[in-house]
């Protein structure tokens, strides 16, 4: 897309229903942010993916939910045990 002159990158991300949050969480912040996340689900022993959360191999699920499903970006910041950062204050 070209802007004032400018070229823009447009990205469009169509995620399934139970991998929307973790697609989110990942494009809604800086690359720091995402990989500071990372890092710390990894001190837990799991591994944060843009499609889910893991441990070892098998994909975890949502003890909240009642299907399951990581809805919202703020149940894998509960599932991690931190307080939800809102993406404007993920840009630091």
């Amino acid at each position: 897309i070209k802007y004032e002159g400018l070229y823009r990158r447009l990205d469009v991300i169509s995620p399934p229903p139970d991998q929307w949050a973790f697609c989110m969480l990942g494009w809604s912040g800086s690359k720091q942010m995402e990989k500071d996340l990372r890092e710390y689900a990894s001190e837990k022993g799991l591994h944060l993916s843009q499609q889910a959360v893991f441990k070892n191999t098998k994909r975890l699920t949502n003890p909240k939910s009642k299907d399951g499903v990581f809805h919202t970006e703020e149940d894998v910041w509960d599932f991690l045990g931190l307080k939800f950062l809102s993406p404007r204050l993920r840009w630091a």
